[in-house]
């Protein structure tokens, strides 16, 4: 299962990719902080600006979870 998760690049979001990423594909979403992650798929993108979401939900996710 593909799987988004906002928020990433904190403590709950992190943590939360990472626990998903041991069975999922995961693509970790972080606004304002840079993430670098092995685990998972990382990017940066603004939620509020409506070109992002195209680019995010437009790779045949089956989940996401916003933090």
């Amino acid at each position: 299962m593909r799987i988004l998760v906002t928020g990433a690049s904190g403590l709950l979001g992190l943590n939360v990719a990472l626990e998903l990423a041991s069975k999922h594909e995961v693509v970790g979403v972080a606004g304002r902080t840079p993430l670098q992650a092995e685990m998972f798929t990382a990017l940066h993108a603004d939620l509020l600006e409506a070109e992002s979401i195209p680019r995010l939900l437009g790779d045949g996710l089956q989940a996401g979870i916003r933090r």
